[in-house]
């Protein structure tokens, strides 16, 4: 079945294939290779096309019926005949005026529990009222039985009406037993014949239909596949498809520029909290996909095909482009499901951090005026993540006010006992929340504007910096808390990078009078447990900071920095330290080409700099022009001062590292 499925689907794909070789506007996202819209949407269209064929060749088995047969020939027709067309003709009123009555038939149990509602809601569990409830209990017992025998067959033959309506139809074809001809009547068995054929083609393309309905599940499996989603995404993908073919079944059109991305906005659109949820979960599927495949490239080096690359730039636009609409509410409504008191629980809190994370560079904080809170609470402490679900703060702040706290431990003991977490789960799930909030405000920093805005908002520099400042490294664990600290200092790095003026002048006034941060960034330099790329993080921070000469610093810790980062270069033993010596060469240079105190700090490091930096210049290693360039800005600095006792080291020095320049170009030329 699932084969003879993908086999129509595939064919699709061919025609759509065809049809994109016709001239046509330009788009800017073509999702007519997307796997749902293959697939789903086709699959869709397949049901869509039987179920109006069963509802055409209803209307002409009804028509056939009630005005042929029945207004001709009904004092001719047999019994069989007669009792065998009422049946076909009753059937009909079920396949024609309501396309959806097998989901509205999905619903009878809930009828049974009806009547035993009533039962209780009229008598109620009053020891004086024994007798009634004795009474009641019988009648409720009389009342479903005649349920199961009234509506319940009622309900099979409008189920499997047209199986039996093809069964009698083959039955009578076969027969044949119409009986004579009334005197001027003699198309009688022609008009039976072209009936029961009609009704029996009916039967069987509805048996078609049915058995490509049990394709379903092998349907959502291989778009769950093909897309690389997780079965947290399976259940949204089920009801993606299973709208998408009712609304086949209304109007064949109907699937036309759907996709899962619109479907999902479409959703989350709804008043319905159900659905904003359901919403929710299909485009974090997007977003964690989007989230793997960065990871993949930046940590491994895995890459794509163009054009499956140019698929996923294609979902990310369409994605970027429905939530941050011109409307934004949708966005609006992602913001406030961030806060510590959404109304969503944890799950679906971290899904909308994950889509935010994925569109954030786009977002203007003074466009959400509470946006910068919403963002801020992500990345909240621990106890504050794990005292209650967000909507059950939401409630007990709202209904208990001052005294919620008191209620706090009762909701919490009920939440896991429904959700079953553990403290490890969730801490875990706190991290990647974390995680996910460094993110977002990462992005957010590299503008300006938005830079200002989180530094006038009270709290959250101290907050982005926490990780840092309390050395969660060092103090607790690196491989646990390594990919905070790390979004910590990037959100650092990026706020340094686009704060200009006073902003930024603010900002590095703020990090700089942080002794633990500073502290705790001199750690990371020095652990060998530290990897390279926070090294490098740490590097830039500095680096930043120390070129700013306004900033009131030790004289000590930028010396020091400076001796460090100039091992850094000059040590080629290690190769797996490539970044980390690439990182310290352009902070060297940063730091005398812009500052005559970082030149002079370098000259005094040690009498040797200038000498290993000539050594670099002749070796022609992959830091010759860097060491040309550090050279240059020495000698620009220290010559433009009156310090006498810096240029008569460095004349030194240079007079020394001329000459063995000049005797290695000699030697090199006679070589040649």
């Amino acid at each position: 079945m699932s084969f003879v499925t993908m086999l129509m689907a595939r064919i699709v794909f061919v025609m759509r294939r065809f049809e994109n070789r016709r001239p046509r506007r330009g788009t800017l996202v073509d999702d007519s290779n997307w796997r749902e819209v293959v697939f789903a949407n086709s699959y869709g269209l397949l049901i869509g096309y039987l179920s109006m064929a069963v509802k055409g060749l209803g209307f002409l088995v009804l028509t056939w019926t009630t005005v042929v047969l029945l207004g001709g020939y009904v004092s001719t027709l047999k019994k069989k005949d007669f009792w065998s067309l009422a049946f076909i003709t009753l059937v009909q009123t079920a396949g024609i005026f309501d396309v959806l009555l097998t989901e509205k038939l999905s619903y009878i149990w809930d009828s049974v529990l009806a009547i035993l509602s009533i039962r209780y809601a009229v008598i109620d569990n009053n020891p004086l009222q024994r007798k009634r409830q004795v009474l009641a209990n019988v009648l409720a017992l009389v009342q479903l039985v005649l349920f199961v025998i009234l509506l319940c067959p009622l309900a099979a033959v409008y189920m499997f009406g047209l199986l039996i309506s093809s069964g009698i139809s083959v039955w009578r074809l076969i027969q044949h037993d119409y009986g004579r001809d009334a005197d001027g009547l003699g198309n009688l068995k022609p008009a039976l014949d072209v009936l029961y054929s009609i009704a029996l083609l009916q039967g069987v393309i509805f048996c078609y239909k049915t058995v490509f309905g049990f394709a379903e599940g092998p349907v959502v499996n291989r778009i769950v596949k093909a897309r690389e989603f997780g079965d947290e995404a399976r259940v949204g993908i089920s009801d993606y498809l299973l709208e998408t073919i009712v609304g086949c079944e209304k109007d064949p059109s109907f699937a036309r520029g759907r996709n899962l991305i619109t479907y999902a906005i479409d959703l989350m659109w709804s008043k319905s909290p159900n659905d904003y949820v359901s919403g929710v979960r299909i485009l974090d599927a997007f977003a964690r996909r989007m989230e793997m495949v960065g990871k993949k490239y930046n940590e491994e080096n895995i890459t794509y095909d163009q054009w499956t690359l140019k698929r996923f730039m294609e979902e990310h636009i369409l994605m970027k482009h429905q939530i941050m609409s011109a409307s934004s509410a949708v966005l609006q409504k992602l913001l406030q499901t961030l806060s510590l008191r959404s109304m969503c629980d944890r799950e679906t809190r971290g899904c909308a951090a994950r889509i935010v994370a994925n569109i954030a560079q786009g977002i203007r904080l003074d466009e959400f005026p509470r946006g910068v809170d919403y963002i801020s609470s992500l990345i909240n402490t621990f106890q504050a993540y794990s005292l209650l679900q967000p909507y059950q703060l939401e409630w007990a702040q709202e209904i208990y006010q001052q005294k919620w706290d008191k209620m706090a431990p009762h909701l919490r003991s009920l939440d896991r006992d429904a959700k079953g977490d553990s403290d490890g789960e969730l801490l875990n799930a706190h991290k990647e929340l974390m995680v996910q909030g460094f993110r977002i405000l990462g992005k957010l920093a590299t503008n300006n504007d938005n830079c200002r805005i989180m530094l006038d908002t009270p709290r959250l520099l101290q907050k982005i910096m926490a990780p840092v400042t309390s050395d969660l490294l060092h103090q607790i664990d690196h491989d646990a808390w390594h990919s905070i600290v790390e979004g910590s200092l990037k959100v650092i790095i990026n706020l340094m990078v686009a704060a200009t003026g006073k902003t930024g002048t603010m900002l590095r006034s703020k990090i700089s009078s942080s002794k633990e941060a500073i502290s705790t960034i001199g750690r990371i330099l020095e652990c060998d447990k530290c990897d390279q790329k926070l090294q490098e993080y740490a590097i830039l921070v500095l680096r930043f900071l120390y070129m700013d000469t306004s900033l009131i610093l030790e004289n000590a810790g930028r010396e020091k920095f400076i001796e460090m980062l100039l091992v850094d270069i000059m040590t080629d033993d290690n190769k797996d330290k490539e970044d980390r010596r690439a990182a310290a060469a352009s902070a060297l240079i940063a730091l005398c080409s812009k500052t005559e105190t970082g030149a002079k700090s370098i000259i005094m490091a040690n009498d040797n700099v200038v000498n290993n930096l000539t050594i670099m210049i002749l070796e022609n290693g992959t830091f010759r022009l860097i060491a040309t360039k550090i050279l240059e800005y020495l000698c620009i600095h220290c010559t433009s001062t009156n310090d006498d006792e810096n240029v008569k080291r460095l004349k030194k020095v240079m007079t020394d590292a001329v000459t063995k320049f000049v005797g290695h170009q000699k030697k090199h030329k006679q070589e040649l």
